[in-house]
């Protein structure tokens, strides 16, 4: 199969003004043909069914750096807590990004995959971040926010379930955050000096543009900036922002909008009975999200360090949290070793969980809030290496990659 030349990002100033902005968009979306191959197996693809599809395809700004680490072969591969890719409903892929604990890399790179092609589009070629790299070196205290040359994210860190999309602006979210430590101490000055800093340090992502930009609060009050695990980032059309929980500060809430810039704090987390490790109806430390969006609500599979698992569900029209399943018997939730996704047609939470010593597939009925081990007609989950995926609502599939080796599973053909 012959694929189409990709162009990211060449839609010309002309041709940007003469149509509207959302339609400039589309046109940005990079030409992929359909993998007929593909195409066949998901055609085919039953309730309970799986499959292995061939070899992924890599396109976009595959630039020395990505060569070098050869993200060029196999796309970006799975990374330490950055398991989770994110559906973008206006233009059918989803989108990962994140980085992992220096080896082989630290990479600010993005990418989108695309599931009729099977390819992997590199939509920002990577900066190199390694300790002594130019990268560090070289970074630059640009506007109130420390920048690579090219305008990315010095300070990336791992995704923690930081990531979501909004599809109304075609933008990611992404909150980073590293020990600054690992930087000179002219940097680490700078960056502490800063009268705009912001906490959390949220960044925004179009792949329209291919650029990364810093997104600092307009005013106070602001969520603390805490040790980064766990916190979970989730756009929610109905709150018209991102809502953001951290387990650090006793799950507090908060809701961010974009358009005014501001912070609005919907629970408060620095009660001590309401700590994650001491409150049932709050996800434990570790955990996955799953944006159950007909429902209005979020799913979060959560365990302890080597414990037991806790599922928990927040309601945004209730404001409240609230524990639907735990013990030793349901799957122990972990940003490095769970990928999950919301299957909105069977009304269910599937996850892939790599934690224990037997890889399990897992099925959570939001309705029931039970959990229920699954068995795949045809060819097991990928084992043995990291592992991320998603749901695609558009072709009803439960996606897992692990390293362009990419794996498939349809859990419901009707509505349950």
């Amino acid at each position: 199969m012959r694929l189409l030349p990709v162009t990211l990002w060449t839609v010309s100033v002309l041709a940007a003004a003469a149509v509207p902005a959302a339609e400039a968009d589309k046109k940005a979306v990079a030409e992929l043909a359909a993998d007929p191959v593909v195409g066949k197996i998901l055609d085919s693809l039953g309730a309970g069914a799986s499959a292995e599809l061939p070899a992924a395809r890599t396109a976009g700004d595959l630039n020395e750096v990505a060569r070098r680490y050869n993200l060029h072969k196999k796309g970006p591969g799975g990374r330490n807590y950055c398991v989770e890719m994110v559906w973008m409903a206006d233009r059918k892929r989803a989108i990962y990004c994140g980085a992992n604990h220096g080896s082989p890399h630290r990479l600010n790179d993005v990418w989108e995959y695309d599931l009729p092609s099977n390819t992997w589009v590199c939509l920002y070629g990577p900066d190199d971040l390694r300790k002594g790299d130019e990268a560090f070196t070289k970074a630059e205290f640009r506007n109130g926010a420390l920048v690579t040359p090219r305008g990315g994210p010095v300070v990336m860190g791992h995704q923690w379930c930081q990531s979501t999309y909004d599809p109304a602006t075609g933008t990611m979210y992404f909150n980073s955050q590293w020990p600054m430590g690992y930087f000179p101490q002219d940097i680490q000055d700078k960056y502490k000096s800063a009268e705009n800093l912001h906490h959390p340090p949220l960044w925004s992502f179009r792949p329209a543009e291919g650029k990364w930009k810093p997104v600092f609060p307009a005013g106070k009050p602001v969520p603390s900036e805490g040790a980064a695990q766990n916190r979970y980032l989730q756009f929610v059309p109905a709150l018209k922002g991102l809502f953001f929980a951290d387990a650090d500060d006793g799950m507090g809430s908060w809701v961010f909008n974009p358009e005014t810039r501001l912070w609005k704090e919907l629970l408060p987390g620095d009660d001590k009975s309401k700590k994650a490790n001491s409150n049932p109806d709050l996800p434990f430390r570790l955990g996955m999200k799953a944006y159950c969006p007909d429902r209005k609500l979020l799913v979060i599979c959560s365990s302890e360090q080597g414990g037991d698992g806790r599922t928990v569900q927040y309601d945004f029209a209730a404001n409240k949290w609230t524990q639907t399943a735990s013990g030793a018997d349901i799957p122990c939730g972990h940003p490095s070793f769970t990928p999950c996704g919301y299957d909105p047609l069977g009304g269910a939470v599937l996850l892939y969980d790599q934690r224990r010593e037997s890889c399990a597939l897992w099925a959570y009925d939001v309705a029931g809030k039970k959990w229920a081990k699954v068995a795949p007609k045809g060819p097991a989950p990928p084992e043995g290496g990291k592992v991320i995926g998603y749901f695609d609502p558009e072709r009803n599939a439960f996606v897992l990659d692990q390293g362009g080796k990419v794996w498939v599973y349809r859990h419901n053909t009707k509505a349950g």
